[in-house]
């Protein structure tokens, strides 16, 4: 499995060179967007008082509680 910092030699060089090809195309990001460097799972939006769990077979299993 890779670790975050093999993703072109960091997660943030992916970051600057999405901002940079956004800007040659005329675009840019903006405040609110979500970006990603690197999801093994699909995003979920949880509120206040959910849990979420996540099992990644022999890696583990991950849980969270969410409070206000």
């Amino acid at each position: 499995m890779g670790r975050p910092v093999e993703v072109a030699g960091h997660p943030f060089k992916v970051l600057a060179w999405l901002a940079n090809e956004l800007i040659a195309q005329g675009r840019f990001l903006r405040a609110g967007d979500v970006v990603t460097t690197g999801v093994v799972t699909p995003f979920v939006y949880l509120e206040p008082g959910q849990t979420a769990r996540a099992d990644f077979g022999v890696p583990g299993r991950i849980g969270v509680a969410f409070t206000a």
